[in-house]
């Protein structure tokens, strides 16, 4: 496996790899804890699932939407497992069409149809190598890992998985935004669905990492480290661990 070195800022050098990788190279799949800063300026602990495949996240978001779709939302999809030669989704829009009424609106159920489509489009351009047709960072990153990725201009580490659990520490100024109607609906089902949990954390806006037992400190200086060796219990890659 290739090993990729990096440092946050003077607190240690190690092997990228270890975040999510076990010591006979095999996906990690638990819990990880982030102290992280976000760009809004919340501070919070973050516990998040690393490890995790985001083909399955897509396929089971695909699942449960089509679920909720028939359940709650009148809708019905017709052949919604059928794919053509090449092992794609050969789904539509007049493949999905209204049973009842009454159990939904039109705006929802459109933001249904669309979120649905969206999905079966990231699944299939996955497939081809590609993102969904509507992401606008398209060749923005370079997949270093399982879930790990660098940011191609910034070169900026980012970890993704699923959000667990937050717990706010102080709070970030957000702007206001002005969704239409059928955007607040499709944020309402995509939060519903493993997508929706779906998180990326630039590792130079964490604090600490804790994983496996271990955590992991990302200072800026050697005052931060000094602090933390203070009032918390870490430890710090040695240069044997990193080759």
């Amino acid at each position: 496996m290739e090993q990729i070195q990096y440092t946050f800022g003077k607190a240690a050098q190690f092997d990228l790899s270890r975040l999510v990788y076990n010591d006979n190279g095999n996906p990690i799949v638990g819990f990880a804890g982030l102290n992280y800063t976000n760009k809004h300026g919340e501070h919070a602990n973050n516990t998040i699932i690393i490890g995790v495949s985001y083909d399955n996240t897509l396929e089971k978001s695909r699942k449960q939407l089509i679920a909720k779709m028939q359940i709650d939302l009148g809708l019905q999809v017709i052949a919604d497992d059928a794919k053509n030669d090449d092992g794609l989704f050969t789904i539509h829009r007049e493949r999905i069409v209204t049973m009842d009424y009454s159990k939904s609106d039109d705006t929802t159920r459109e933001a249904a149809a669309e979120l649905l489509l969206s999905i079966y489009n990231s699944i299939n351009n996955r497939k081809q190598g590609k993102s969904n047709d509507a992401y606008t960072k398209a060749n923005t990153y370079t997949a270093l890992f399982h879930g790990v990725k660098i940011h191609n201009e910034a070169e900026t580490i980012e970890l993704s998985g699923l959000a667990y659990r937050k717990r706010v520490i102080t709070e970030g100024e957000y702007p206001v935004v002005n969704s239409r109607p059928k955007t607040i609906a499709k944020n309402k089902l995509r939060g519903a669905l493993p997508i929706g949990k779906w998180r990326t954390y630039r590792l130079d806006k964490a604090h600490t990492i804790r994983r496996s037992g271990d955590t992991l400190f990302f200072g800026e200086t050697e005052k931060e480290i000094e602090t933390m060796i203070q009032h918390r219990t870490f430890r710090l890659l040695t240069e044997t661990e990193t080759v």
